[in-house]
């Protein structure tokens, strides 16, 4: 089979595989800066500010029976401080509803406390804020080059 052309519908489908972001951070100036980062890396992102919105966007997923939204993250950008929840506890009920999720947490805390967090929820990853944007990139990639959680 010949690979499509850039520029035509498929090509652009399959660019965009593997790209979905959704960023869960309640501190708006700081969700706005780092989406327009990622959206300048190529990335699609989708950004909620509450732990209950972050559960809303997966509530159909991959190991679900029902059909899949037009949107789906293939990774999560977790806050660990958000208004209504804990970011431990929205990444526990999306690792229910979903068990390959990709989660990358993302936190002010203190390292130790960081990895107490993603070990308990099954995370991909951590970023201590402030981190550097290529370093995460670069984190964001490896998670999506690799097999998804299990």
């Amino acid at each position: 089979m010949t690979p499509p052309s850039p520029g035509t519908r498929l090509w652009i489908e399959l660019e965009g595989m593997g790209r979905r972001l959704l960023l869960v951070e309640d501190d708006a100036d700081s969700a706005d800066a780092l989406g327009l980062f990622l959206r300048m890396e190529g990335y699609d992102v989708r950004r909620v500010g509450s732990g209950l919105a972050a559960l809303q966007a997966v509530t159909a997923s991959p190991d679900s029976d029902g059909p899949l939204p037009d949107w789906f993250p293939d990774a999560i950008l977790l806050d660990l401080t958000l208004p209504d929840m804990e970011g431990i506890e929205v990444g526990r009920r999306i690792r229910e509803r979903w068990n390959q999720a990709r989660i990358i947490l993302l936190s002010a805390r203190q390292p130790e406390s960081i990895r107490e967090a993603a070990s308990a929820v099954g995370a991909a990853a951590t970023m201590r804020k402030p981190f550097d944007l290529a370093a995460l990139v670069t984190r964001v990639e490896e998670i999506l080059a690799g097999p998804a959680a299990v």
